[in-house]
């Protein structure tokens, strides 16, 4: 992916990043000012923003994983001075996460056994394989990481406390 449209992401404000394969395109990215289809998948173009704010994807998780102890489908602090994170939902394609960077999203009651409407805005929404507790779960933790590290130096924030999955 070309540099300008990393910042051309950047700076549209990104909201989603989602698994869509249409033959051409691996990804789709909702931001705030429309919806790019990009042929890199969901885990590359979520890499190579990381990079753009100093470590790599794998490297954001590990962090993650080793400060907190989350083990499965930790959030991701991109950036801790743009305050930018992001929290992973599996999609359906098994290989591939949805990722989420913006926190204040509605979660619709529970369609079938284990399913759910996240819900960005009246424009945006999407359903996926998992509960609301657990969608609720993640965005905690995601919030938690992007608090502990923003604004108490790395302490370990109260959220974070809990049980750790």
């Amino acid at each position: 992916m070309e540099s300008y449209v990393l910042k051309s992401l950047l700076e549209k404000g990104i909201r989603a990043i989602q698994p869509h394969y249409d033959g051409i395109h691996s990804t789709i990215v909702y931001t705030h000012q429309g919806n790019i289809k990009l042929v890199e998948t969901a885990y590359e173009v979520m890499d190579q923003i990381c990079q753009c704010f100093g470590s790599d994807l794998q490297g954001r998780m590990n962090g993650t994983r080793k400060k907190f102890g989350y083990r499965k489908q930790p959030p991701v602090l991109i950036s801790e001075m743009s305050q930018l994170v992001a929290l992973q939902i599996p999609s359906e394609y098994a290989d591939e996460n949805t990722w989420i960077w913006e926190m204040n999203f509605k979660i619709e009651e529970e369609i079938g056994q284990s399913k759910s409407k996240i819900i960005l805005d009246e424009n945006l929404s999407f359903e996926v394989d998992l509960s609301k507790s657990s969608i609720e779960e993640k965005r905690t933790r995601a919030i938690d990481v992007l608090f502990s590290i923003t604004y108490f130096g790395g302490t370990t924030f109260y959220m974070s406390k809990r049980s750790k999955k």
